[in-house]
């Protein structure tokens, strides 16, 4: 049962995220942010619908291929997010400093698909058939995933610190959102470094929804 939990709940993480991808660039395509967003979440797609197949595999190739796959998709997702953030609060003078940080998540997301960089195979973990095995470049993935989480974090209670009216409001449903996302969401760090079982995913599909509500917030 809670297998079949868990596989339900991640299935809509990609669902979620595409849907309000798409919607979001239907009510607004010409925005910026909005197509920040639609990317941030086409990669939340890729390492959600990842992570489903992984739990489903019938077998290790098919596991692993999809080991491959979300993390290819999940390495572009922090710094995605901290772009979004930085447009969002209106900081288009600090986005020369995003460089480095797509440079890296691109040579995550390259090196996802190197056997044993960032996966060196997959394994049964805390009730999983398949799950993935850690590579040597695992942890400075880590790293450098929650070093652009807690960025865009910091950057939005500042903002939310010196604002007011409709953008504290939209901010703090962003802020929300990221407890729900990145915190819930990145316990699927915890199987192949801690044993530990990715509770967290079970409402991580709700962190693409709350974001679109506070972007598309209405003032009173």
């Amino acid at each position: 049962m809670l297998l079949l939990a868990f596989k339900i709940t991640t299935l809509l993480i990609p669902i979620c995220a595409l849907g309000v991808g798409f919607y979001s660039l239907y009510l607004n395509p010409k925005s910026r942010v909005i197509w920040l967003w639609f990317l941030t979440n086409f990669a939340v797609g890729i390492w959600g619908f990842g992570l489903f197949m992984i739990v489903a595999a019938k077998s290790y190739d098919q596991a692993l291929f999809f080991d491959y796959f979300l993390h290819f998709g999940s390495a572009l997702i922090p710094i995605l997010f901290l772009h979004f953030v930085l447009l969002l609060l209106k900081h288009q003078k600090n986005l020369a400093w995003l460089i480095p940080g797509y440079i890296i998540s691109i040579f995550f997301s390259i090196s996802a698909w190197v056997p044993g960089w960032v996966v060196s195979g997959a394994s049964a973990y805390v009730g999983f058939t398949y799950w993935v095995d850690a590579g040597f470049l695992y942890w400075p993935f880590v790293i450098f995933f929650y070093i652009c989480v807690a960025t865009a974090a910091f950057l939005l209670l500042r903002g939310y610190s010196i604002s007011d009216g409709l953008i504290k409001k939209q901010i703090f449903y962003i802020l929300i959102a990221i407890i729900i996302g990145f915190i819930g969401g990145g316990t699927s760090f915890l199987p192949q470094l801690f044993n530990i079982y990715p509770f967290g995913n079970f409402i991580t599909f709700l962190y693409p929804l709350m974001v679109t509500y506070g972007i598309f917030l209405k003032k009173d």
